[in-house]
């Protein structure tokens, strides 16, 4: 019995997602502001920021991308609407 009852919280607890990571989502917001804070002309293909290490190479490349695009005055920086 005790094993389970054991079984099924553990069985529930993976499929509600119960874990100390962040969602998807979260850390492609760590992985931004971590390209954000690096420095103009920054080699970012050469090694991922430690929070971008879980980026699909689509994503981390689009991510990349802007960086590179915003750097050469390319892309306008988003305003914050009130």
């Amino acid at each position: 019995m005790n094993r389970t009852l054991t079984a099924l919280t553990a069985s529930l607890l993976l499929a509600t997602g119960c874990s100390n990571e962040p969602s998807y989502d979260q850390a492609a917001e760590r992985c931004i502001k971590a390209v954000n804070a690096l420095p103009k002309g920054a080699q970012l293909h050469d090694a991922r920021p430690k929070p971008c290490e879980r980026m699909t190479d689509e994503d981390y490349n689009l991510i990349h991308a802007h960086k590179t695009l915003t750097d050469a005055g390319l892309m306008p920086t988003p305003t914050p609407t009130p």
